[in-house]
């Protein structure tokens, strides 16, 4: 009887359940569900890249979280660094009272002039 009330409760959902527990899928989710503002340096990678931006949120969720280089604990503005092996970008993003920004882009087959 548990089972079937749990199946069919569970089968009129609209959106799916999201088992965001581990750290790496807790901060892309917390990234994408917020708006991501441009930097200047940011937006001059975008355009040398031949990136679009609509597809930014693709390139989080395809992203892993370098840890290591993040800077996270003990800065009142976070640094997030994304490695996406897809698209060979590493993503650095700035967290300051609840504003993302997409600070940096780096490419590891493209060089870029921007400053």
């Amino acid at each position: 009887m548990g089972v079937f009330i749990l199946f069919l409760s569970l089968s009129k959902r609209e959106d799916k359940i999201k088992f965001n527990y581990f750290p790496n899928n807790r901060v892309k989710n917390y990234l994408t569900q917020n708006e991501i503002l441009f930097t200047e340096k940011s937006s001059c990678k975008i355009d040398c890249y031949n990136l679009d931006t609509a597809l930014i949120v693709e390139y989080i969720l395809t992203s892993d979280v370098d840890f290591r280089k993040s800077q996270i604990r003990g800065t009142e503005c976070k640094k997030y660094w994304l490695n996406n092996k897809i698209h060979k970008l590493n993503l650095l993003f700035g967290d300051c009272n609840h504003s993302i920004s997409l600070i940096d882009i780096f490419s590891e087959s493209v060089k870029c002039s921007c400053q």
